[in-house]
């Protein structure tokens, strides 16, 4: 919808101030030093260049990063004091999906903003609240197997951001379904999930690579393909086979993995802003995301080479 009124480069710009709130909002917390700092405070500047780039885009990315910023640092302050099911928060996000539609017109999107803002103020904890633990970097072993494992997840998360947002325009939905159909390819990510965890299969590199090398196959034929269900299609092959990078999460702790699936956010709009401006088609995107999910694959099995070494 955004893309009927802008150029289409500007999803991907306010998207990626919208991440680098994430990153900003590791300062509120005392999270923003630390190891790989660079990696953050990177991706952040790059993130805050391009919107300044893009006067065009520059009120709707202002305004993008300061409500993730507010909404982040809260988030960080309160995680401590209650835990979400996993269910819980995969409905909080189809909700979302499905309400994004309704933020075209301009008296809902004020509504809901007020709305969350005071749901938000309504249950900030009272009082002092403890320190956020989100996990210090693990001592690194002698080889490269934990970095190699952290950029596999910057590059996972690169690779999603690099087209979700933009490969349907590619298509003649109605932009009311985006927001539903959106929710396929979650779906098929915890489906995936869901069924290995059943076999037991918590760690298996070789089904990470074979994950992400199914997401670029997918993604290639989006690019080719001219047709609204083939593309739904390939969509919800990509949830299959991104479906395999919660394997990530039962590696025992090798660093801040946090700092960089946040960074991952940001380079991976980045990338859409880059490859969108420079093309002018969401196809270019749609590659580059799978030139991405290559990559992710690669430094997976160079990690299990470091590991064996």
């Amino acid at each position: 919808m955004l893309s009927r009124t802008f150029p289409l480069w500007t999803i991907g710009s306010v998207m990626a101030a919208y991440h680098a709130g994430y990153l900003a909002a590791r300062g509120r917390t005392g999270r923003w030093l630390g190891s790989h700092s660079r990696l953050g405070t990177c991706t952040f500047l790059a993130a805050m260049s391009i919107v300044l780039a893009f006067p065009a885009a520059s009120p709707l990315a202002i305004t993008a990063f300061g409500f993730s910023v507010f909404v982040q640092s809260w988030r960080r302050r309160i995680k401590p004091l209650s835990t979400l099911r996993v269910g819980q928060k995969n409905a909080g996000k189809a909700a979302g999906m499905v309400a994004a539609a309704l933020f075209a017109a301009p008296a809902v999107l004020v509504v809901c903003v007020v709305v969350a803002l005071a749901a938000g103020t309504a249950f900030l904890p009272h009082g002092p609240v403890p320190p956020v633990a989100l996990g210090e970097a693990a001592a690194a072993p002698a080889t490269g197997f934990p970095d190699l494992l952290l950029w596999t997840e910057a590059l996972h998360h690169a690779h999603y951001f690099a087209y979700c947002y933009v490969f349907w325009s590619l298509t003649t939905l109605e932009p009311a379904l985006v927001g539903p159909l959106f929710i396929m390819g979650w779906v098929f990510y915890f489906a995936l999930e869901a069924s290995l965890r059943g076999r037991r299969r918590l760690f298996r590199p070789v089904w990470f690579v074979l994950g992400h090398v199914l997401c670029a196959a997918a993604l290639a034929a989006i690019t080719a393909v001219n047709d609204n269900l083939l593309v739904l299609a390939m969509w919800v092959i990509t949830g299959i086979g991104g479906g395999s990078a919660y394997m990530l999460g039962n590696v025992p702790a090798i660093g801040d993995r946090e700092l960089f699936e946040d960074s991952g956010h940001v380079l991976g709009c980045l990338v859409c802003v880059a490859a969108v401006a420079l093309t002018g088609s969401a196809a270019a995107a749609t590659a580059a995301g799978a030139t991405l999910a290559v990559l992710a694959a690669v430094t997976m099995h160079l990690s299990m080479r470091g590991r064996r070494t």
